[in-house]
């Protein structure tokens, strides 16, 4: 009956205080005010059990009255409180036996959901775990790859580089070593310097700018995947928020009837 009574204490609150949080679906809050109605129902049926047995004590009652007009009276006053008592009694019943039966199915169903949610999150941590596992196949294999790549290009450069610039180098018409020439460096030896350097910066640069490209592709593929992925959770969390949106508003119906029916008794 203390729940009743604490019932009974909040029906001057202001309409506020019965308002959800309907942005996200708080399925503890939930599961918390429907324990509390089922609370507040057991003391209604409580009450009403109370009417029936006042109904039968008023039945036992005889009244004593002399005269026979007071008794008269007394005995409709007491037929009519007795009826009373009984349709508030038998009304009040048929009401606390269908929000029972309507806060059972919203247990149930919030339960429902908290194992849905679960699964749910068992089964995107799952698929993350595989995702991440495939990924983590992948780049192991392609660094394994490009390490035994770079270790061969490697070899192979400091083998034949030094050999192929030496020979390169003195082959050239740069250098003269035959006798009776009147110097052994030529005077365009500039113009190697000058090509080698005008190369150099332009295979750089090519380098530069295709990296830079693909980076900038990379980073495109990235974000349409991300841009998918966010449109993917924030229509989920819709679907929740409507959800939550229709089961808050069953809770406040039940809220509303308990309100009337402790009213009514």
């Amino acid at each position: 009956m203390a729940n009743f009574y604490m019932l009974k204490e909040q029906e001057d609150l202001p309409r506020t205080a019965y308002k959800i949080d309907r942005t996200s679906l708080d399925l503890d809050f939930l599961t918390g005010q429907l324990v509390s109605l089922t609370d507040t129902l057991g003391a209604l049926g409580d009450r009403c059990i109370a009417l029936q047995q006042f109904e039968t004590v008023i039945a036992s009652f005889s009244p004593g009255a002399s005269n026979i007009d007071d008794q008269f009276s007394t005995s409709c006053h007491l037929g009519n409180l007795r009826r009373f008592n009984r349709e508030s009694a038998i009304s009040a019943k048929i009401v606390v036996k269908y929000l029972e039966s309507a806060v059972s199915a919203q247990v149930r169903q919030v339960y429902s959901l908290i194992g849905q949610k679960v699964n749910r999150l068992n089964m995107e941590a799952a698929d993350a775990a595989r995702q991440l596992s495939a990924v983590s196949r992948r780049i192991s294999f392609v660094a394994g790859k490009d390490s035994a790549n770079m270790r061969i290009i490697a070899a192979m450069t400091l083998i034949f580089l030094p050999g192929t610039f030496t020979a390169t180098l003195l082959s050239s018409s740069f250098f003269n070593f035959k006798h009776g020439t009147q110097g052994i460096i030529s005077e365009w030896i500039w113009l190697y310097w000058a090509i080698t350097c005008i190369l150099t910066v332009v295979v750089m640069g090519a380098w530069f700018l295709v990296s830079r490209k693909a980076i900038e592709i990379m980073k495109r593929v990235i974000e349409i995947e991300e841009g998918k992925a966010e449109a993917s959770e924030t229509e989920r969390r819709t679907r929740e928020s409507a959800h939550a949106f229709g089961l808050s508003k069953q809770l406040e119906d039940v809220t509303l009837s308990l309100q009337k029916l402790t009213r009514k008794c």
